[in-house]
């Protein structure tokens, strides 16, 4: 259930609300050194891949930025940065047709690749992607991937269950993100963000990216879409409460038409953030000291010290 805004509550806190989210929103940006860190990261992995594959001069495509660095939504505290490496399609029906667990030789050989540049570089290579842990900074999930027809769909190794293939569209996954942001003033990136601050804040059992297909799905219904930064408590709140009525359904993944299923460990955490949300409003609507200073006390619970309120 959505609660609606009094709209003649605007005129008497809409500054303070919106200014608050507006600075939380700004004290989760990435600082432009971690950007570049990051660019750099996946630039320098991606290089050694494409001069053990590629021909000399080549000019194709051979890495996709995925992950909330290609999609514009990564926020404090920083995360892994996801990319595909493309490999030759030539190479396909080498590891599609190996005696054992195609997928993980993969794997395997990409780990290896990598190892002779990066020695005493942390690496693991499992499940779908090579892992780089660069000491004191971002680890790097690297998974090589076989375009398929020149479109935007790729296939992914997966070495569980002795092996098979998995398709992604990142493409697909981006835009989904960019068409709501159009007709929202950007608000689906916006509650990406904050709601992945309160994932990481309170230790909430789900997965980044079904936070993100829910936020994208919410934001496209919200009566408030169209508004400014003074419904962000509501955006919060009625998030939340979206949330949790979801649980045990699922999410389609833009582009390739999977569904992923959404699961219910983190109802409870969702619920108590919610209660907090519902609280926070109160106060806010109240436009007293003493009222914004226990709504900020109740962001805190949800955003920790991220909301300077």
């Amino acid at each position: 259930m959505v609660i609606l805004k009094f709209e003649v509550l605007e005129k008497e806190y809409s500054m303070n609300v919106g200014a608050k989210f507006d600075r939380f929103l700004s004290n989760i940006q990435l600082t432009d050194a971690q950007i570049v860190d990051a660019h750099s990261k996946h630039e320098r992995v991606r290089d050694v891949l494409k001069r053990h594959y590629y021909m000399p001069g080549y000019s194709g495509l051979t890495s996709v930025l995925i992950g909330s660095y290609g999609k514009d939504t990564s926020c404090r505290p920083p995360t892994d940065v996801d990319i595909l490496f493309i490999m030759p399609s030539y190479l396909f029906s080498k590891y599609n047709t190996y005696g054992t667990n195609g997928p993980s030789r993969l794997l395997q050989d990409i780990k290896e690749v990598l190892r002779a540049t990066y020695p005493n570089t942390t690496m693991s290579g499992d499940g779908q992607v090579v892992v780089v842990s660069f000491s004191g900074s971002f680890r790097v999930e690297v998974a090589p991937v076989f375009r398929l027809d020149y479109s935007d769909v790729f296939s992914t190794p997966n070495t569980h269950g002795g092996g098979s293939w998995k398709t992604t569209n990142p493409t697909a996954e981006k835009n989904n993100i960019t068409s709501c942001n159009a007709i929202s003033g950007g608000k689906a990136t916006h509650l990406i963000k904050m709601i992945k601050v309160w994932k990481h804040v309170c230790n909430v059992p789900i997965k980044s990216f079904v936070l993100e297909l829910l936020s994208v799905d919410f934001v496209k219904q919200w009566t408030y879409r169209d508004k400014t930064s003074f419904y962000y408590d509501y955006l919060v709140r009625d998030f939340l409460d979206y949330l949790i009525l979801k649980k045990n359904s699922y999410v389609i993944i833009p582009g390739i038409n999977e569904f992923l299923n959404i699961g219910d460990e983190w109802v409870s955490k969702a619920t108590t953030a919610l209660d907090n949300a519902k609280t926070a409003c109160l106060n806010e609507a109240e436009s007293s000291e003493t009222a914004d200073i226990t709504a900020n006390i109740f962001w805190k619970k949800i955003f920790g010290d991220f909301f300077k309120g």
